[in-house]
């Protein structure tokens, strides 16, 4: 027998698959995937050398298993426990398809049988360490567990593992290809408890996956499958699947074909779920990933094949024992590319200029009435509103929008700035080419005198800064800080500051230094301040160093007494600007070679200002869509 077990195992783990190896139903890739990697289904044995195989490869040992098959369901529990502890730590020769379909086979076994919660939410936690520490999982292997994850859910004890065995199983064997098999169980399955359930672990996977790899049109039908449903917490799920989706989506996902066979109550009730929610956080990127995309993704880039979502282990490299794991930070460009692809197919761009806004709306925008500019504006806002994702042809609504950021009444002139605002959401990093446009005019209506204008305006600012990167807006700050409002001079000088550390190395900003200069010598405190701050900022970071004393030359001497305090702090402050080869971000701490006149340069470099959060040029696969 042990002979026989070996022939069959060597081709298990990856030799050319014998006759008697079978790839059924679950195997089959699905179509609605967005993977940049094909399925491929690894050869396995047959159902009835099962029992065979698992005493000729031991998995798990002898002694583990009879623990698991334990009349006491103490010993039972310290089975299930052992094995978990033993999995991560398993050399790669152990971890193959063929130890992963023993281990789950047994594991379904045992949660057909078990009645103790503590013992199954054990076996669940099984079934995780498999999908996680396993380089590969067969979709046949999967779905021996697959609907008894389901409905273990049910269970208040068991859920959280249940859930996380789910989710576990999506990033081995596919997010698309583990839906389509709940989607099956919740349409009809007897429990309503578990077809709510199911409709929950759907939303957790789109939230937690985003869009690079979950078909929309799969959820969007699973919902509109029970959302009927004589079960009131059924119907509760299904609408809170369809709001995730509606959120993520934008409006017109609720006029989407794929929602077409929803009722009208339904879909009345799903648009005041939508609303209520509407004051949540918005959708964060993919905390989870499917790992044999990010793998590819990592090989293709040089990577030694681990992807960003793995942390070790999976077959090779690594530490073995380190669960697999997505990084929203290092997101493969093949992710962004499939979240992008899936808005697509889901939401096309619009062609607003052509399709939804004739050339009389945006005349009317120059009418002598002000109640007819702002009934243009309103209609124009309702268009953006519907059409969240927009084609790069924004330059004539852009330009016409422009006169009505200085309008001198101030609801048109909100109303101008949060339609430019949303334009640059909805095109994407395409505006880069409409900045010049108007960029000058929107950084000078964020000078404003009154608070609420400047902040709306600057929230515009930010939905351009996103697509744009700041170093776009860095050639137009300097008019927009001679602007004569203190306040809003103060609020520009503040802004540049937050930016100012994450600034490219070789960021031009030799036109703010002296602005900058002025406004350090305003009469207004604030203005002072903030220019002092926004200075200390940009010298810290390396920026404008030598070429700051070339500008306090050109003061008068009566201004360069004044200020000589100041610029004694600042300083103390600077650090060297960046030399060749210097990584970005990475501190410089040699000696700088640059112009002698360089007071500042010669100093060392201490009290470093807080750094923004992120880089204003640094995106997640949902936010450069």
């Amino acid at each position: 027998g042990g002979g026989g077990c070996a022939s069959r195992n060597a081709s298990a783990r990856g030799g050319r698959p014998p006759s008697k190896v079978q790839h059924g139903a679950a195997a089959k890739s699905v179509s609605s995937s967005k993977s940049a990697v094909a399925w491929e289904e690894p050869p396995l044995p047959k159902e009835e050398e099962l029992t065979e195989l698992i005493d000729a490869e031991n998995a798990p040992p002898l002694s583990l298993r009879q623990a698991m098959a334990d009349k006491a369901w103490q010993t039972r529990l310290e089975g299930a426990e052992a094995v978990c502890e033993l999995l991560p730590s398993l050399p790669p020769s152990q971890r193959t398809p063929l130890h992963a379909e023993l281990l789950l086979w047994q594991s379904a076994r045992a949660l057909v049988a078990e009645k103790n919660v503590q013992v199954a939410s054990k076996l669940l936690d099984v079934v995780s360490a498999v999908a996680n520490h396993f380089a590969r999982v067969g979709r046949r292997s999967a779905q021996r567990v697959l609907l008894l994850c389901a409905e273990r859910l049910v269970a208040k004890q068991t859920k959280p593992a249940a859930t996380e065995a789910l989710l576990c199983l999506c990033e081995a064997c596919h997010p698309a290809w583990v839906l389509a098999q709940l989607r099956k169980a919740g349409e009809t399955h007897r429990n309503p408890k578990v077809v709510a359930e199911v409709a929950n672990v759907a939303t957790q996977a789109f939230e937690a996956f985003a869009m690079t790899v979950v078909p929309v049109s799969e959820l969007a039908a699973l919902a509109v499958a029970v959302c009927e449903h004589r079960d009131a917490q059924v119907r509760d799920s299904a609408v809170s699947l369809l709001c995730s989706l509606r959120r993520s989506l934008g409006a017109p996902f609720l006029e989407s074909p794929l929602l077409s066979a929803l009722r009208e109550a339904s879909r009345k009730k799903v648009v005041q779920a939508c609303e209520d929610m509407a004051r949540e956080a918005a959708p964060h990127a993919a905390t989870r990933c499917y790992r044999l995309d990010e793998r590819a993704a990592a090989k293709a880039s040089g990577g030694s094949g681990a992807g960003a979502c793995v942390a070790g282990g999976g077959g090779g490299g690594g530490n073995a024992g380190s669960p697999m794991r997505y990084s929203p930070s290092v997101a493969s460009p093949a992710a962004r590319a499939a979240a992008s692809a899936a808005l697509d197919e889901i939401l096309p761009r619009t062609d607003i200029l052509k399709d939804k806004m004739s050339a009389a709306l945006l005349t009317r925008l120059r009418d002598a009435h002000w109640k007819e500019r702002h009934e243009a504006l309103l209609e124009i806002q309702a268009v953006l509103d519907m059409n969240p994702r927009l084609s790069p042809n924004v330059g004539p609504l852009l330009e016409a929008l422009k006169p009505r950021l200085a309008d001198n009444q101030q609801a048109l002139s909100m109303g101008a700035v949060h339609a430019i605002g949303a334009v640059a959401k909805g095109v994407g990093k395409p505006i880069t080419a409409h900045v010049k446009l108007v960029l000058p005019e929107l950084l000078c209506t964020a000078g404003d005198g009154k608070a609420s204008v400047r902040d709306a305006a600057l929230s515009a600012l930010e939905s351009w800064v996103e697509q744009t990167g700041f170093e776009a807006v860095l050639p137009l700050l300097p008019r927009a800080l001679g602007i004569e409002s203190p306040a809003g001079r103060s609020r520009l000088l503040s802004w540049l500051a937050e930016y100012a550390p994450s600034l490219e190395p070789y960021a031009e900003v030799r036109g703010l230094l002296a602005p900058l200069l002025r406004n350090l010598d305003d009469r207004a405190a604030d203005v002072r301040a903030a220019s002092f701050h926004a200075l200390e900022a940009l010298l810290h970071a390396g920026h404008g160093v030598d070429e700051l004393e070339v500008q306090v030359e050109k003061l008068s001497a009566a201004t360069k007494v004044k200020l000589q305090p100041t610029l004694d702090k600042l300083r103390k402050r600077a650090r060297p600007p960046p030399t060749v080869g210097t990584a970005f971000g990475a501190s410089n701490t040699g000696t700088h070679n640059g112009s002698g006149a360089s007071a500042l340069s010669s100093r060392s470099a201490v009290g470093a200002p807080a750094a923004r959060a992120a880089p204003s040029n640094a995106h997640t696969p949902s936010a450069s869509l």
